[in-house]
């Protein structure tokens, strides 16, 4: 792919050299980490993600290949849900079936909420009413997806951005139709159990996740403040 353009072309896109410059950084890691391997699989990802940037950079050259990448996302994670529908508003999962990296509620739910705007723009810009239809079914899978997996980041996120596209967005009543949709698919598909778990939100301080993770927080700004170059990526 560099080959057929430029590299001088790629190094014209912002994205390219912030990447870049992670890259670099992570290589850097590798020579003052603690656990080296860690830092050595960090960047073997990383690696990946610039490949697969670079090789869609390439490839989705106008609007028609780009709606097509976005179809397949929305699609893969549409089966996703659909493969992952027994782990649903089941007991708090800790695995979820996924390619490479979507291991927990957490991680299934951010994806999701990263693609779901992928679903709406393809609802909003459709015309045909079957493609409009499927687009709408996808959002609603999505939805379930996302309330599914009993993560209250996932949940913040979406009612984040719900709250952002409300706002940003000119049509203010086709705005409210998208939530009221959210709303509906969340209100009939979430059990009591769901909503239980959004509430302990506010009481993060008696909830061992959250309190570990700030605890987590804390002793990483401990680490940097020993170690200025930190203890390498992972």
């Amino acid at each position: 792919v560099l080959s057929r353009r430029q590299i001088l072309i790629w190094l014209k896109e912002k994205q390219v050299i912030l990447l870049l410059v992670l890259l670099f950084l992570t290589m850097l890691s590798i020579l003052h980490a603690f656990v080296r391997s860690y830092s050595v699989n960090v960047l073997r990802g990383q690696i990946g993600y610039f490949i697969l940037f670079v090789v869609s950079l390439y490839f989705v050259a106008d609007a028609r290949k780009a709606r097509i990448l976005v179809w397949q996302l929305v699609l893969i994670h549409v089966g996703l849900v659909v493969e992952n529908k027994d782990k649903l508003f089941a007991a708090r999962e800790g695995y979820y079936v996924g390619g490479y990296f979507l291991g927990d509620g957490n991680d299934f739910g951010w994806s999701l909420n990263v693609v779901f705007p992928l679903a709406v723009y393809l609802f909003l810009t459709s015309r045909a009413f079957v493609v409009r239809a499927l687009s709408l079914f996808a959002c609603l899978m999505l939805v379930i997806g996302i309330a599914g997996t009993s993560s209250r980041g996932a949940a913040l996120a979406l009612g984040a951005g719900l709250l952002c596209y409300l706002i940003m967005n000119d049509r203010k009543l086709l705005g409210l139709a998208m939530i009221s949709v959210v709303m509906v698919g969340v209100l009939l598909f979430a059990p009591s159990a769901y909503f239980d778990r959004l509430q302990t939100i506010g009481e993060y301080s008696e909830d061992t996740s959250a309190a570990g993770r700030i605890e987590a927080w804390g002793a990483a700004i401990n680490m940097a403040i020993d170690h200025p170059l930190g203890v390498g990526a992972g």
